[in-house]
């Protein structure tokens, strides 16, 4: 025949499957054949001796099981590992099989039994790994057998990306042995890019003889292909050798508590499903025939590095019996109550009843007796046949549940009596057979855990248990505690990918500075959560990324059928990731207190400055300084850091930093609304982290922030509650300052609680985080308070059915409404003074001041020192103008004062005053004149009038927009700089050639008489001639600027070009080294914003160096 033919050809290709991953490779080359052949074979029974020898063929192995079998637990003959109970199996290449060896020890008909295809040689059960767009079936040839721990291990690569396959032995929760197979995958990013992953197990289930097994789910029978998806996946299924007299079943759980549910499952036909690796599709109705079942994770991205586990269970399920005919009596049920949804699982008991002898039984009553359960509705426990012929057989199935009333604090026992009764038609005798079942009802482990939030856990070396991180960094009183605190700093160091430099561990107490005290004992104290719930506090290095704390978070509750998270700050951000892997199963509730769901700008301040007043109230300025001198080069590559920068949403929605175009010649530049500002995109902002910081930590952080909305969609029976403060000064906008002079970012104040923007920790409003509770409170006592408390445990106790609806915002005692808080004053006025100094600012009604020692701030004030080259720089920024300004100098020293008030400029320069000089500036009666007291002597000696609006540009005289391109033509030319230049005007104006000056930045290498000359000069295509000058200037940095200016009445029209060429050379035509020059460009034309433009002398295009 030419299907004998056809079969010989897959056999030879397959027969050494076990021996050549090649081999397997090759697979798909046979796809048309093995399709046509199994149309063939599809047709005949499954459990027919044709169909058999085919199949056979195809799982030849090069592994050879003699029949000999010890009943204890070894490795057998190389490959298998096995106890008394059951066994399994792995070939050479990591394909595997198994099977019963005693199978259930009451009963004798799962002895030596095939679970899997193939069992014990070689299988058709196929694992599937997908990487991006390539497709793998998983076969390794690095497997190792562990006898011991009853484990077999199966290791390969694909793409960069490591999978461990683990098969080991372990407890079943069904029976209460040792006989289940756990079947794991443990999949790692080995790379420095995101992949796409999926993973697919393909088992093919034999149970006894029976090819055909059917399967059973939630009570009922599957024979026909089946998917089920999302929240419809079962946790339990069955196969059986026989539906209705089961000699062998098995047990299958797609997932425990704390495991990675499957996105999708399908009891389908083994052939159909084997030749499509991926992406197989049920047909509905469609006789198993040869069943298998299908467990799929659907592909998603794994950052670099990134590692999880995927893992189902099969194994053996428990049937007692009595097979003494003439009606043998098999029951059904679990050893141990499942529990899924907080609660308690139905259980699942079934009774067969089959007359095996050769007369009638009739008469026939089955009663059922339960002990600490019940039944549940529709169960009925007395059945009644009045005759039951041989051969004829019954399935009773029956449900049972755990009586709500039930409590108790550890596992307790549970009983079904099963009483069978019947007479003997042949002699009229009465027989009764009886079954017992126990059951254990485990306790409901249930769990309020706290997560703190960034720096709220004390961190001490494992080495020797010295603190690194504590309450004390506030309180250095000599130069001993500086040293120390000095070298406890530098402990906290990690390396570029975020390792730490120096083993540390979280210290279990109540965080530090016992922020968390308070809500602990609360918890404790309330018996109504604390007789319910274990109350946990979760301590981690809050130095890592939020992957790493959500991993060690899940090790911590894996174990609890119900979790509540309380998270403060960063703890919520650990919750979403937690969420966003391993999903909300045994996650009831979510409170967040203070977190920034989008991020918050008040990180990148801390990431620049280091200065830590920003995000640690009580902080004093020698305190603060200090931190400011020390973590910035920490901070640079704590994970944790990124994870709380301001996200995509954020960036693009709020527009919360900018920066001006234009030329900063004075410090105080940066406190005046000068020109044309433009907002970042989260692009820009993306170039600025990934230029100036870890771009490393960067990639992850942004990773985290992506995952954050996974989790909102995966919690539809999840409860959240986020506790929000407000009526804090919180920077919610911050001006980028690009150039020299270290004021990298200036903040400027919003409404929140002050460490997050309530547009972060509310989503702006935006989003169903179902239940908003804002409070007027700030950053801490939203965990700390005892409102907040009170609302914690409230929402904790409240047993209120959960249902998904549109978001509600409560503002919990408090009478702000949502557009009152976006209205509330911010923080407009500002008052920058340069030099050392002590600032007082008081009212009829307040007073607010800055010195050595303290500084008290308020509601509608607020506090900065400033890093900058040269003097310090202390800003003011408050919302009211009524102050009377008191500054008291500290040193001998020359100062520069800036007032903006109410968008009006008041500008002091070079003021000369003296130790213990004091100024006095009125801002509410309008002369803003400075009156100085040089000596304190109590009289005025000097007054100062400011300068009003300087330099301030009107609407009507604003910059331009103009786009630059340039390309340098003689890169390959080492003696000579050749820049092409493409300006085009953007705006609706004409621009004047004459008022257009361009600067194009170099290093001159030390040389000496360098030479410009322009060889093409045109504006839309016209040329004009040699009408551009260029001086030579050098700057304290070693930058040369060749600025060019042009001699020309010309005008540059909307919408149009002008391109200039020019060279740039040495006297003498050396060489150049142009790797070090600012402004060079490519081959190619492309935008350079390192090329600067000046048009009547105001900086519209370009970065200064």
């Amino acid at each position: 025949m030419v299907k004998n033919k056809i079969l010989k050809r897959i056999v030879a290709g397959l027969s050494c499957i076990a021996l050549s991953t090649t081999m397997l490779t090759s697979l798909p080359a046979f796809a048309d054949d093995y399709v046509d052949e199994y149309q063939y074979y599809s047709t005949l029974d499954p459990n027919g001796e044709e169909y058999q020898e085919w199949k056979s063929n195809l799982a030849s192995s090069a592994v050879s099981v003699p029949q000999n079998r010890m009943l204890k637990s070894i490795l057998k003959n190389n490959t298998l590992i096995a106890n008394d109970y059951i066994e399994f199996n792995t070939a050479s290449n990591g394909h595997y099989t198994i099977g019963t060896i005693g199978g259930n020890p009451n009963s004798s008909t799962d002895d030596n039994k095939k679970m899997l295809f193939g069992h014990p040689g070689g299988g058709t059960s196929k694992t599937t790994i997908v990487v991006g767009e390539s497709i793998n079936e998983f076969t390794s040839s690095n497997v190792t057998y562990d006898a011991d721990g009853s484990k077999s291990v199966s290791k390969a690569s694909y793409d960069g990306v490591d999978v461990t396959q683990e098969l080991s032995i372990i407890e079943n929760s069904a029976t209460g042995r040792d006989d289940v197979v756990k079947i794991k995958y443990i999949v790692k990013n080995d790379t420095e890019y995101a992949k796409q992953v999926g993973i697919r197990i393909m088992m093919d289930t034999m149970l006894g003889g029976n090819d055909a097994a059917p399967f059973r789910v939630n009570g009922s029978d599957v024979t026909t292909e089946t998917v089920y998806s999302g929240s419809n996946i079962p946790q339990i299924w069955q196969a059986f050798d026989s539906a209705t007299n089961p000699g062998v079943v098995a047990q299958g759980t797609f997932y425990k508590s704390g495991d990675r549910k499957p996105d999708k499952v399908q009891f389908t036909n083994w052939g159909n499903v084997t030749s499509t690796l991926w992406d197989y599709v049920t047909q509905p109705g469609r006789s198993n025939g040869d069943s298998a079942v299908s467990i799929t994770w659907n592909k998603d991205t794994f950052t670099s590095g990134e590692t999880r586990e995927f893992v189902t269970y099969y194994g053996l399920s428990e049937l007692e019996q009595n097979l003494i005919p003439p009606l043998a009596l098999s029951v059904y049920a679990d050893n141990k109550v499942s529990i899924s949804n907080f609660n308690y699982d139905d259980i699942n008991a079934n009774v067969y009843l089959d007359n095996i002898g050769d007369g009638d039984a009739t008469d026939v009553s089955i009663k059922i007796t339960a002990d600490n359960l019940e039944p549940k509705y529709g169960t009925s426990l007395t059945h009644n046949y009045s005759v039951i012929k041989p051969s004829k057989s019954y399935l009773i199935p029956l449900k049972f549940i755990v009586p709500t009333d039930s409590k108790h604090n550890s596992d307790i026992n549970a009983k079904l009596d099963f009483e069978l009764s019947y007479k003997v038609a042949k002699t009229g005798d009465t027989e009764v057979k009886r079954i017992t079942k126990n059951i254990t009802i485990p306790k409901l482990k249930r769990a309020v855990v706290v997560v703190p939030g960034i720096m709220g856990i004390d961190l001490a070396k494992t080495s020797n248990d010295e603190s690194v991180w504590g309450s004390w960094i506030e309180q250095p009183s000599n130069f001993d505690d500086v040293k120390k605190i000095h070298n406890a700093f530098q402990s906290l160091k990690c390396d570029y990918y975020g390792n730490s430099n120096i083993e540390l561990y979280p210290v279990n107490n109540y965080g530090y500075d016992d922020t968390y005290k308070g809500i602990i004992e609360s918890l404790n104290n309330d018996t109504d959560i604390s007789d319910k719930y274990d109350i946990l506090f979760f301590p981690y290095d809050w130095r890592m990324g939020a992957q790493i704390t959500a991993n060690n978070l899940h090790d911590l509750i894996s174990d609890y059928n119900e979790v509540v998270f309380v998270a403060h700050s960063m703890g919520g951000i650990v919750t979403e990731k937690y969420i966003s892997e391993y999903g909300a199963d045994n996650i009831s509730k979510q409170i967040t207190a203070g977190t920034p769901f989008w991020g918050a700008p008040t990180m990148l301040c801390v990431l620049s400055t280091g200065d830590l007043s920003y995000i640690i109230g009580g902080l004093g300025v020698a305190e603060s300084l200090f931190t400011s001198f020390e973590l910035p080069s920490v901070l640079v590559n704590l994970g944790s850091c990124y994870d709380l920068l301001p996200n995509k949403d954020y960036t693009d929605d709020w527009q919360w930093i900018y920066s001006y175009k234009r030329t900063y010649d004075h410090w105080y530049d940066y406190f005046i609304d000068n020109g044309n500002f433009t907002y970042f995109t989260f692009d820009e902002f993306d170039e600025l982290i990934s230029d100036d910081y870890n771009n490393y930590l960067w990639i992850d952080g942004k990773y985290n922030h992506s995952r954050i909305k996974i989790s909102q969609n995966n919690t539809n029976n999840l409860k959240r509650i986020a506790l929000v403060g407000s009526n804090r000064n919180t920077i919610s906008t911050i001006q980028h300052c690009p150039g020299d002079r270290g004021l990298q970012f200036v903040p400027e104040y919003g409404i929140g609680d002050s460490v997050v923007p309530i547009e972060s920790a509310t989503m702006n409003f935006n989003h169903d985080l179902l239940d908003i509770k804002i409070f007027d409170q700030d950053h801490m006592g939203l965990i700390q308070s005892q409102e907040c408390i009170d609302e914690i445990l409230k929402n904790i106790k409240d047993t209120k059915s959960f249902m998904k609806l549109p978001m509600r915002t409560k503002m919990a005692n408090n009478n702000l409404t949502s557009n009152a808080i976006e209205e509330t004053k911010t923080l407009s006025n500002k008052l920058a003074i340069s030099g050392y100094f002590d600032l007082f600012f008081s009212n009829e009604t307040c007073s607010y001041y800055y010195t050595n020692s303290e500084v008290h701030e308020g509601n509608n004030f607020k506090f900065d020192p400033l890093t900058s080259v040269g003097n310090p720089i202390l800003l003011a920024q408050f919302a009211d103008d009524n102050y009377d300004c008191k500054i008291n100098s500290l040193a001998d020293q020359n100062t520069d004062i800036m007032c903006n008030i109410d968008g009006n400029i008041y500008l002091y320069t070079n003021i000369s005053v003296n130790s213990g000089s004091v100024l006095f500036l009125n801002l509410s009666d309008g002369s803003f004149f400075i009156n100085i007291d040089l000596d304190n002597d109590g009289e005025i000696d000097t007054t100062v009038t400011p300068t009003i609006n300087p330099g301030v540009i009107q609407d009507d005289e604003k910059s331009p927009e103009i786009t630059v391109e340039s390309c340098n033509a003689g890169i390959s030319n080492s003696n000579t700089i050749n820049p092409n230049i493409v300006i085009t005007n953007n705006s609706d104006k004409p621009l004047k050639m004459s008022d257009i000056t361009i600067n194009y930045v170099f290093n001159a290498d030390n040389k000496e008489n360098l030479e410009y000359h322009c060889d093409w000069l045109a504006v839309d295509n016209q040329y004009l001639g040699n009408t551009s000058v260029c001086e030579f200037v050098n700057d304290d940095y070693g930058n040369t600027y060749a600025k060019i200016k042009f001699n020309t009445d010309v005008e540059l029209q909307p919408n149009k070009q002008f391109v200039i060429h020019f060279r740039l050379n040495a006297a003498d035509w050396s060489n150049w080294d142009t790797s070090n020059d600012y402004s060079m460009g490519t081959e190619q034309l492309l935008p350079n914003d390192k090329i600067i433009v000046f048009y009547n002398e105001q900086l519209i295009s370009g970065v200064q160096p």
